[in-house]
């Protein structure tokens, strides 16, 4: 269990950094959890979710929050 809050905390970080990167525009309100075996990431415009699979993620949807479309 320390090893996924290990790496959700590493995915929280890098989630935030390409975001910071990207458009040099800094989102205070990034998430991350996992629940029932699905990794959901997310901020204000975004929100990817993931079936854990045992650590090899597999995409389960994207929502785009700006447009309010799945």
């Amino acid at each position: 269990m320390k090893l996924i809050s290990q790496l959700l905390l590493v995915v929280a970080v890098l989630l935030a950094l390409s975001t910071y990167a990207q458009n040099k525009t800094v989102y205070s309100d990034c998430s991350s959890r996992l629940e029932n075996d699905v990794l959901t990431l997310e901020n204000s415009r975004i929100s990817p979710t993931y079936q854990w699979n045992g650590g090899n993620i597999i995409t389960h949807s994207l929502t785009d929050k700006a447009k309010d479309k799945v």
